[in-house]
């Protein structure tokens, strides 16, 4: 029971709407076979187009969220590990001292006296204080000035946030605060 196609003469199982060997349309084509019946024929089309841009939202977002959870916390971890400074070990041997003894001076190994610190580090760590108040300030070291630009300038939160610092701030040599407004602006300038 097999029909032969009008253009190429070839036997054809009944079923195909068009020709396996030429595509030409086979006669009686017109009706829709249903899938479970087997063979090589396929389905007409719906009529509906592929989705493409929600898939390509989708496929966005996905890429997004990828990248906020593959780079969340390495700045933090980056930015910490500079803290860390060097214990004097003569300090931390040391017992406890006898209150009703007279201090006991520890010869300093560093005859040129103590290092300050770094004024990078001390802004980073301004920086991240400053961002754990929900402050989203940057934070730079010009000179002997610390430079500090967003939209946040005039927050009681970011004069004390500074002023907690300032100790530490004057320790790294630096001795003035400038405030820029995102724009450029120079909205607080005072000595630390």
């Amino acid at each position: 029971m097999s029909a032969t196609c009008p253009g190429c003469g070839i036997a054809v199982v009944p079923g195909y709407v068009r020709c396996p060997k030429c595509h030409a349309p086979l006669a009686g084509g017109s009706r829709r076979i249903p899938l479970a019946s087997g063979g090589t024929a396929l389905p007409e089309a719906t009529g509906r187009p592929f989705p493409v841009v929600p898939s390509l939202i989708a496929a966005i977002v996905v890429v997004g969220i990828g990248i906020f959870v593959a780079t969340r916390g390495g700045s933090e971890q980056a930015s910490a590990a500079p803290e860390i400074e060097a214990v004097d070990e003569a300090v931390v041997a040391a017992p406890d001292p006898d209150p009703t003894s007279p201090p006991v001076a520890v010869a300093d190994p560093d005859t040129t006296g103590p290092t300050a610190p770094d004024p990078r580090i001390v802004a980073a760590a301004v920086e991240r204080d400053l961002k754990r108040q929900k402050l989203w300030m940057t934070v730079s070291v010009t000179g002997n000035s610390l430079e500090m630009r967003g939209s946040s300038c005039a927050d009681p939160a970011l004069s004390s946030t500074v002023m907690a610092a300032a100790t530490r701030l004057r320790a790294a040599g630096l001795t003035k605060l400038r405030c820029l407004a995102q724009a450029g602006s120079v909205e607080l300038e005072r000595d630390l």
